[in-house]
């Protein structure tokens, strides 16, 4: 093979680089995958691409937005207002006249026509000059007077805003004047006029009243005829509680016979039982109440504090413990013995006891047996004169009802008309909170520089919403996994590294990254048998170059001979990566002037060689169109390698990579994070499908480094 013998040095750094994924061979879909919808976390997570443009636009506009406030704000106007009390419930019993605060009422009330007309035409109000000079002065008083409860609260404030702010406290003085003496007649004649009718409306309940109580006593008969239904109705009620009473009575005399009934048994199958036995806890008490064996006991109690007091200090062992303890022992044997002895004595006193326990029972157990029967008898002797009554008012009961509910309406009335006189005298239910008017002049200066703030905040945020919002509805790749998304199969990551920063571990974690998607490469290869690869990107700033180079680099240290070829015509690059400037290149090769055997350089690293992409003009793209570069390929072909590359230009911007793109074995992607636009990415996937171009994959650069988790002893320079 006859290729140029002169070396070039190919340059290993790479330029920011997203992570890239290489897909298998094939025709992705081309389907958009549906936009989410707009949140902040969205927004946020699509600033941060931004941030700083956004900062320095934000700041930009948030100072115009200031300075614009700060001299084109109108100055505040001063304004004056009173305030009413209107109480949620008026003052006085429920049956007050006055009806309860409505507040959209009193507003609508207070900003009446005939309020303000009133007040426009008072002698005072009228000469003002806020009033003389206006065309309309009740049309500018409906206009510019305002009502409002603040929060809902019973407090009314009445305002009004005008540059003369004399005139306007006079204005506002005078309408809460009025208003509150139209208020106050209405309330006046309102509660006469309801007396009036409540006092027509008793003296005929009265006269409907006697006119019941005289037909009901006419029909009543059986002996209680000098009675009313009302009396016999109530000593027929008092008779049923009484009866109810006497049963609740007997209720509880029942429950106590029981109980001592219980009682009796238990005592005497006790005494049948001779001799007792006692129980300790029977025992126990009357043993304690001898006067020996109390004060035996005492006596030990205090020998055993003492020992107990004793025992720590001197131990169990020690004569004197002994001794106490013995003295112990001793009073214990002596009570002992006392209780043997005291047993029967006891046990005799104890049955006594039992015995008059028994006897008191069953007197007590005779005078409630009693009171029974006699309770009984007194519950026959009521039934009867119930039944008595109940006959006596059965005439009677069909004026009942009326009575009852026109008694009942009576009272009502009445109680009415009491309240009523009561409360002619009360206040309306609305007064001033202030003696007079209140000026407000407004702190302009402390306005405007609250405004002018919040002015410059809303723009600051409003330009960090806006760029966020551009980059949502730009759709920019933000990680690898949204390869998949689009159909794309991921063949390797890349992280962002920047070209010529002298951080070793950084670029050795770069080819290592390289060499693991070269490995995926290689297998794709090896399944596919592809041979010519074009390595390309939707739009430019993809890091489709760095991908070739670094790619072209792997597989040449892997003992693969590989040639670069750069394609981009219009806008080369790979000669950025060259020690030297080549002059001659693929655009002398479509023009005829050599063969791609003397345009082909062998680069300073082994197995690589490079053929540049010359001097282009309008020839070169002329030949690249009629098929040209197919003919460089078949040429490149005839020599001797494993492996060719064509970095070439972006797919959307122009045709030549498609033209190229028919001559090769595969196309492998090159993505950008934060960078590369899902919708920029389906296009150019699209074009080649429509050309039936196969699609190895894609490969994302820029991910974060720290996300591969190598340390250094993985990524560190192998040493010999």
């Amino acid at each position: 093979m006859n290729l140029q013998s002169s070396s070039v040095n190919l340059v290993s750094s790479n330029p920011n680089m997203g992570t890239v994924t290489l897909h298998q061979k094939g025709v992705p879909s081309s389907g958009t995958p549906s936009a989410s919808s707009v949140t902040v976390l969205s927004l946020l997570t699509c600033v941060r691409r931004r941030w700083k443009q956004a900062l320095v636009l934000g700041t930009l506009l948030g100072i115009m937005a200031f300075a614009f406030v700060w001299m084109f704000l109108p100055p505040s106007r001063p304004y004056a207002y009173t305030k009413l009390y209107f109480p949620a419930k008026p003052v006085g019993s429920v049956d007050h006249p006055d009806p309860p605060v409505n507040q959209q009422t009193q507003k609508e009330l207070i900003t009446s026509r005939i309020v303000l007309k009133a007040v426009a035409n008072d002698s005072v109000i009228a000469a003002l000059p806020s009033i003389v000079e206006k065309n309309d002065p009740l049309a500018w008083l409906l206009r510019e007077v305002t009502v409002d409860f603040p929060s809902g609260s019973e407090i009314c404030k009445i305002s009004i805003t005008e540059d003369r702010a004399e005139d306007a406290k006079l204005i506002v003085d005078k309408i809460a004047a009025v208003y509150l003496s139209k208020m106050g007649t209405e309330s006046i004649e309102n509660r006469k006029t309801h007396m009036a009718k409540l006092q027509e409306m008793v003296e005929a309940a009265k006269k409907d009243l006697n006119g019941e109580v005289d037909a009901s006593r006419s029909g009543v008969n059986g002996g209680f005829s000098s009675s009313t239904p009302e009396v016999m109705a109530q000593r027929q009620q008092m008779i049923n509680n009484q009866i109810i009473q006497i049963d609740s009575d007997l209720l509880k005399i029942r429950g106590l016979i029981e109980q001592y009934k219980s009682e009796e048994k238990r005592l005497a199958a006790r005494l049948q039982k001779v001799p007792i036995e006692l129980t300790k806890a029977e025992f126990d008490p009357l043993f304690a109440q001898n006067p020996n064996a109390n004060r035996l006991k005492s006596l030990r109690d205090e020998l055993s504090s003492d020992y107990e007091l004793k025992l720590t200090g001197l131990g169990p062992e020690n004569p004197t413990m002994i001794a106490l303890k013995n003295r112990i022992d001793t009073f214990d044997a002596r009570l002992e013995t006392l209780s043997k002895e005291l047993k029967t004595t006891i046990a005799v006193g104890f049955q006594e006891k039992l015995t008059d326990d028994l006897r008191k029972t069953r007197d007590e157990l005779s005078r409630l047996q009693f009171e029974e029967k006699a309770k009984m008898n007194d519950v026959v002797h009521k039934q009867t004169e119930f039944e008595k009554l109940k006959d006596a008012t059965s005439n009677a009961g069909r004026f009942r009802p009326g009575l009852a509910a026109k008694g009942t309406r009576l009272e009502e009335l009445q109680t009415k008309l009491s309240k009523l006189e009561a409360e002619m005298t009360a206040p309306v239910s609305a007064r001033l909170l202030e003696e007079e008017a209140v000026i407000v002049r407004p702190n302009d200066a402390s306005r405007r520089m609250k405004m002018s703030v919040v002015a410059a905040i809303v723009c600051f945020g409003a330009m960090f919403v806006f760029l966020g919002f551009l980059e949502f509805r730009a759709h920019r790749v933000s990680n690898p996994q949204e390869a998949s998304h689009i159909g794309l199969r991921l063949v390797g990551t890349l992280p962002n590294h920047t070209p010529g920063a002298n951080d070793v571990h950084l670029e050795s974690l770069v080819n290592e990254a390289m060499d693991s998607t070269r490995t995926v490469f290689l297998h794709s290869a090896m399944i596919n048998n592809l041979r010519t690869v074009l390595v390309t990107s939707a739009v430019g700033g993809e890091g489709k170059t760095s991908l070739s180079t670094r790619l072209a680099s792997s597989l040449a240290r892997s003992g693969r001979r590989t040639l670069l070829i750069d394609g981009d015509l219009r806008n080369p690059s790979i000669h950025k990566y060259l020690a030297g400037q080549p002059t001659v290149g693929a655009c002398e090769v479509l023009r005829g002037q050599l063969p791609v055997s003397e345009a082909i350089v062998a680069a300073t690293t082994e197995n690589l060689w490079v053929l540049p992409a010359g001097k282009c003009d309008k020839f070169a793209i002329q030949a690249l169109s009629q098929d040209g570069f197919a003919k460089i390929l078949v040429e490149a072909n005839s020599h001797d390698f494993d492996f060719i590359l064509i970095d070439s230009a972006p797919i959307l911007p122009v045709a030549d990579t498609l033209l190229i793109a028919k001559n090769v074995d595969g196309v492998l992607l090159s993505m950008m994070v934060d960078v590369s636009q899902v919708e920029r990415v389906n296009v150019a996937c699209q074009k080649l499908a429509a050309l039936d171009i196969p699609l190895l994959g894609t490969v994302v650069q820029g991910t974060r480094s720290d996300t591969y988790g190598y340390g250094p002893e993985y990524v560190a320079p192998a040493t010999a």
